[in-house]
C-alpha cells in the first residue's frame, strides 16, 4: 500500500499560489486522518500557498518521505534528527501538548514502582519516551532494571502481555489510544509530567525564506474560527513558536 496524498486548492487557475508537500508523524494520522485533510485546508485558505498533505503509513515510510516534504509535523526524535543533522527549521508546536511516558503492568501481575530495579522493563530504548520515563523515575529515587528493548510501542505491550517483561515503558498517547479491553488487563504504575519534549512544525531548509511568513500563518490560525476548529480537531488550543535550541535539547545520553 503506497502514502496517499491529499491536496485543496480554492484557486486552481492562480499563478501566485506556491506549493508546499506535507505530512505528519504516523500515530498522529493514525485515528480521524480527516482532521489533517481539514487542517491543510485552512492553511491553503488562510495563506498564499496551496497546501498537499501526503500521508505517510508507517515511521520508515515517514523517513523516507523527508527529502521531499517542505513541512512536517514531526515527533521528537524525527524533529531532532531534522533539525540536528538536516538543518530543518522549527516554526511551532501545539501549546500545552507535550510527550510523556507511563509505566504500566500486568493486571493479573501487579507489580509496584518500588522494585522496579528488579524488574525486566520492555520498552524502545532509542526513543526519546525511554529517557523521559527515566527522568520520571530518577525524580523518585528510582532506578530502573533491565530494559528489554523492542521495535515498537506495539511490540513492547506484545512483550509484556506475553510474560517477556514485568513491566513496560509506553508513549502516553499510545497507551490512550488502546482500545478499552487492552486497557483493562494493565494496570498503570505511573505517568511522567516532565513537560519537556514534543512534536513540532519544521520546514525544509530549501524554503528557508518562506520561515517567518508560514509560522505567522501558524500562530495566528486559531484567531480565524474555522482555523480554531481546525485546531481544536487536532486537540489543540492553539499553536505556539518551537525553538531550535529546545529541539536541541532532546538529545540525551544513551539508555543503556
Amino acid at each position: 500500500m503506497t502514502a496517499a496524498s491529499f491536496h485543496h486548492n480554492p484557486n486552481r487557475g492562480s499563478a501566485m499560489r506556491l506549493q508546499i508537500t506535507m505530512s505528519a508523524c504516523p500515530h498522529d494520522t493514525a485515528n480521524r486522518i480527516e482532521r489533517w485533510f481539514v487542517f491543510t485546508q485552512q492553511l491553503t485558505k488562510q495563506s498564499r500557498f496551496s497546501v498537499r498533505f501526503s500521508l505517510a503509513l508507517n515511521f520508515p515510510e515517514f523517513r523516507g518521505m523527508f527529502d521531499k516534504l517542505d513541512l512536517v509535523y514531526a515527533d521528537p526524535n524525527n524533529a531532532l534528527h531534522l533539525v540536528r543533522d538536516r538543518d530543518f527549521i522549527p516554526l511551532a508546536r501545539m501549546d500545552g501538548r507535550f510527550d510523556e511516558a507511563v509505566i504500566v503492568c500486568r493486571r493479573d501481575q501487579p507489580q509496584a514502582l518500588a522494585t522496579i530495579s528488579n524488574q525486566r522493563i520492555a520498552t524502545c530504548k532509542s526513543l526519546i519516551i525511554t529517557d523521559i520515563a527515566i527522568r520520571y523515575l530518577e525524580r523518585q529515587g528510582l532506578i530502573p532494571g533491565e530494559l528489554v528493548d523492542q521495535p515498537s510501542w506495539g511490540a513492547a505491550l506484545a512483550a509484556l502481555l506475553r510474560g517477556d517483561a514485568d513491566l513496560a515503558i509506553l508513549y502516553a498517547d499510545f497507551y490512550y489510544d488502546l482500545k478499552p479491553e487492552t486497557r483493562e488487563e494493565l494496570l498503570l504504575l505511573g505517568e511522567s509530567q516532565e513537560r519537556f519534549a514534543f512534536h513540532a512544525f519544521l520546514l525544509t531548509p530549501g524554503k528557508a525564506s518562506l520561515a517567518e511568513e508560514l509560522r505567522s500563518i501558524l500562530l495566528t490560525l486559531h484567531q480565524n474560527p474555522d482555523g480554531a476548529a481546525a485546531l481544536q480537531a487536532l486537540g489543540c488550543p492553539k499553536l505556539v513558536e518551537a525553538s531550535r535550541e529546545e529541539i536541541l535539547s532532546f538529545a540525551q545520553p544513551s539508555v543503556q
